[in-house]
């Protein structure tokens, strides 16, 4: 995963790392980049655009790196490589949880 304010370059296109987005396609859940124009930068919620973390870019300058995202970042790939729940598959596992008590109490409700 690259740091919040890392500029990434995708088709002659810079853009900047805001923040990160769980994606949860049924059959698998992963990140993916919130980004904003660079160097425009944020200018309202149509300036935001979301990307997959596994498309095809060009890094053009690092953004913001801690030891607890560097640490973070390591627990999440070493999570994936042996095939356990990561942080974001539990979330999105408790989310369809929680979504399908809710249909299910709907239902008792009619």
């Amino acid at each position: 995963m690259l740091g919040v304010g890392t500029i990434i370059e995708i088709n002659e296109a810079k853009f900047m790392i805001a923040g990160y987005r769980l994606v949860d396609n049924d059959d698998m859940v992963g990140l993916a980049y919130l980004v904003v124009p660079y160097p425009l930068g944020y200018v309202g919620i149509d300036s935001v655009s979301l990307i997959s973390a596994g498309v095809g870019y060009r890094v053009v300058a690092a953004g913001f790196s801690t030891n607890e995202s560097q640490a973070f970042n390591e627990m999440l790939a070493k999570a994936w490589d042996e095939g356990k729940e990561t942080p974001f598959d539990m979330y999105a596992r408790t989310m369809r949880e929680r979504y399908s008590e809710v249909e299910e109490e709907g239902e008792e409700d009619e």
